[in-house]
């Protein structure tokens, strides 16, 4: 493996089978620095009003059937519904998932990290591409007060991480920017993105979300990494709070 990355062995697979917990992974974690180098990448209409309406209404079937695990941070005013539970969304809507999955994939191939491009270009790609798989599905649901505003934060084992807006900024919430931090110092970049619009980037690039202070902010979250699908337990809570 090149300079600037990680061979990773995720500590969460000590759940799973001896095999698994020594096994080598094949796509690696980038340092932080390479990481911090890559700009996110605007994806406009990825989702549909009506595939809007799919996760909203998903994530409520979910919550009525106790099967969310919801998960609050940020005084309470952060909610976390993880729709990957026990294969929920990929039981329910499994072209659904798949759409999220070969975007995800999609912008890994593209991000900028030349170990993955290699990984891309190579006759194995198929065979190691099968090897990815959404770590974990979210609604993320923030009220006036919730944020994460950690500058250093990242989304720790995970390769791609995509975020698609599920509310209309302004109109339905205030506040709430996402922010990836860029260069030295606290210089940063502030990423607009409208409903049903997604932000790839790296997992491991530096990023957070200023305050709401007015209305609910929807996002989904998605994060692609070599691991178990839907891996809950392989969320670390310093990382809980996703994107």
């Amino acid at each position: 493996m090149g300079a600037g990355v990680t061979s990773h062995i995720i500590p969460g697979w000590k759940a799973h089978s001896s095999k698994q917990q020594t096994e080598q992974l094949m796509w690696p974690l980038p340092s932080r620095g390479s990481a911090q180098t890559t700009k996110p990448v605007l994806l406009q209409g990825f989702l549909s009003s009506d595939e809007i309406q799919l996760v909203k209404s998903l994530s409520d079937k979910l919550t009525s059937q106790g099967l969310s695990n919801d998960t609050t941070f940020s005084r309470s005013a952060w909610c976390r519904r993880n729709l990957h539970a026990d294969g929920f969304v990929q039981r329910e809507a499994p072209s659904f998932v798949a759409k999220l999955r070969d975007a995800a994939l999609q912008g890994l191939c593209g991000a900028g990290i030349e170990e993955w491009a290699e990984i891309c270009r190579s006759p194995s790609f198929e065979t190691l591409a099968k090897r990815l798989k959404p770590r974990c599905i979210e609604h993320h649901i923030v009220s006036p007060g919730g944020s994460l505003s950690d500058p250093h934060h990242v989304d720790e084992g995970s390769l791609i991480t995509l975020d698609v807006m599920l509310s209309r900024p302004s109109t339905d919430f205030g506040g709430g920017d996402f922010c990836t931090l860029e260069g030295v110092g606290n210089n940063f970049d502030k990423h607009y993105f409208g409903q049903g619009d997604a932000i790839l980037f790296v997992s491991h690039k530096m990023h957070c979300i200023r305050h709401v202070h007015r209305g609910r902010r929807e996002v989904l979250v998605v994060e692609l990494w070599e691991g178990a699908p839907g891996c809950t337990d392989c969320r670390s809570e310093s990382r809980a709070t996703g994107s």
